[in-house]
């Protein structure tokens, strides 16, 4: 099922706006999978990109493509910082492919369970810091008008660890708008994202706004303090759909001692009613600032670059090896609703 589209491989080359060469594999899941490449142009230009591409069981699916040719207009004008840059869409032989900004760095996901396998838990100051820099993101995506200055209404569906990206910098960024919904392209009847980051509503097969994606978020904020899911992992994917439909979250794996103004935060965020939660990403982004400020803490890019230096100093090489958990568990399964038929398949999601 991971099968490569017949056009792209390691060492193609093909015509864009200028040249691409795939130069080796970054990612492979169910639905595409992400290269390494450079991009030639005039006068001797080059410039490292990311290519992702359709997996070749996927490349007939007129849904899938429509989701793929989806997000690249959709992310095409999202211009932030806290947001991997679209460059481009285009389309080799009979393949869709995009080109995205190269990401050198790490995913949130590595970044924990290296902390995770080590014994030792990632610093609550930088914690905040990426969550809050990822809801300025948010804040940026569902803020976003449309060429007739209306609000898009983009909801990200998919926020989770390994959608997160960290780049040696230190910069926080979101990525993966494969399965968002806009005001033009509204979800469908059955359900797609990763079971361990659901909202209740998409659980449940609900209409989402962007709250949803303030319920994932606070989901990966209570994972990233506890080094516990709010949910029941060991539960069958029936089970645990269920569990997420009613909002469940296991609040005595949250530490008792922790600051009444952060858990009052996390506690609005995972409001199993989405009235209850923030009326506005742009009030989370306060309200996670003022914490830190609150807290003393004087963390930046910089700071979290020096500390990706002592934690992930491999990422920095130009030969860098991701660090990998060979673990699966259901924080690398997805959903995905662009399918033939009516069952629900689950699928390796990774990175895609």
């Amino acid at each position: 099922m991971n099968g490569l589209t017949p056009d792209f491989s390691e060492g193609t080359r093909f015509k864009t706006n200028g040249e691409i060469k795939l130069l080796k594999k970054i990612a492979t899941g169910g639905m595409g999978t992400v290269y390494q490449g450079l991009l030639y142009n005039v006068e001797g230009f080059q410039k490292q990109v990311a290519v992702k591409t359709l997996n070749s069981n996927l490349s007939s699916d007129l849904e899938c493509i429509s989701y793929f040719i989806h997000e690249a207009k959709l992310v095409a004008n999202l211009t932030h910082e806290n947001i991997v840059q679209l460059y481009s869409l285009g389309k080799y032989q009979h393949s869709y492919y995009m080109v995205y900004e190269f990401i050198t760095g790490t995913n949130l996901q590595d970044f924990y369970t290296l902390h995770s396998v080590t014994g030792t838990k990632v610093p609550e100051e930088y914690v905040i810091f990426i969550v809050s820099q990822i809801a300025r993101g948010l804040a940026h995506a569902h803020t976003f008008l449309n060429n007739k200055k209306e609000n898009s209404q983009i909801v990200h569906r998919d926020v989770c660890p390994r959608n997160i990206m960290i780049t040696t910098e230190g910069l926080p960024k979101l990525t993966d708008f494969g399965i968002a919904i806009t005001r033009e392209k509204s979800a469908q009847s059955n359900i797609s994202g990763k079971p361990l980051y659901m909202s209740p509503e998409q659980a449940a097969r609900k209409k989402v706004d962007f709250r949803s994606d303030i319920y994932s978020l606070g989901i990966v904020l209570f994972y990233l303090l506890t080094g516990e899911h709010t949910r029941d992992s060991t539960l069958s994917l029936t089970e645990l759909i269920a569990q997420a439909s009613n909002g469940y979250v296991n609040w005595r794996k949250f530490p008792c001692n922790t600051n009444i103004q952060l858990f009052e935060i996390l506690d609005k965020m995972l409001a199993p009613n989405p009235g209850l939660r923030y009326s506005d990403t742009r009030e989370l982004v306060a309200d996670l600032e003022q914490y830190m400020y609150y807290k003393g803490y004087r963390t930046n890019i910089s700071k979290l670059s020096q500390y990706l230096v002592q934690k992930m100093p491999f990422i920095f090489s130009p030969e860098k090896c991701h660090f990998n958990d060979d673990k699966l568990s259901y924080d690398d399964l997805e959903l995905v609703a662009c399918r033939n038929s009516d069952d629900q398949k689950t699928i390796l999601a990774d990175h895609i």
